[in-house]
């Protein structure tokens, strides 16, 4: 990523690039919505149970992002997995961080010029190197 942003204005990092991906991969592990709910307007279909219209359904981006069906070793840390070969043939609602469709959330944008802007002044600044051996549990909680 450093010899990435080198001599590039944050903003204008390409989309695909490493920041990218090491980006959407750190938002698939740790999401800033643990819980999404909606409102069903219709009856739907769910498997073998009928959600009457008026449901609330509530769908988690923290497990989705853990499923293997949809991701290989999914507490690896691995960016390349949102390189386009490995990324078209994943079901689209498999990554939802900002959740999705027209409920999607309007500060998706500013939070990707954000991060890209602060990778690049600590990256320019500092050398970040891992923890070995040490490990962090998260516990989401609702409040």
């Amino acid at each position: 990523m450093r010899a990435e942003l080198h001599g590039v204005d944050a903003k204008d990092a390409p989309a695909g690039s490493v920041l990218e991906r090491v980006f959407s991969e750190a938002i698939r592990l740790m999401p800033p919505l643990w819980l999404v709910d909606r409102k069903t307007t219709e009856d739907v279909q769910l498997r073998n149970h009928v959600a009457p219209a008026g449901t609330n359904v509530i769908t988690s981006p923290y497990v989705t992002h853990r499923d293997a069906r949809f991701w290989r070793n999914p507490e690896t840390f691995d960016p390349d997995r949102f390189l386009d070969e490995h990324a078209k043939d994943r079901p689209k609602y498999a990554y939802f961080p900002f959740g999705g469709g027209r409920m999607r959330c309007i500060g998706v944008g500013l939070a990707q010029l954000q991060m890209k802007a602060i990778a690049k002044h600590v990256l320019g600044r500092c050398r970040l190197v891992p923890l070995i051996g040490h490990s962090f549990e998260v516990e989401p909680l609702l409040g």
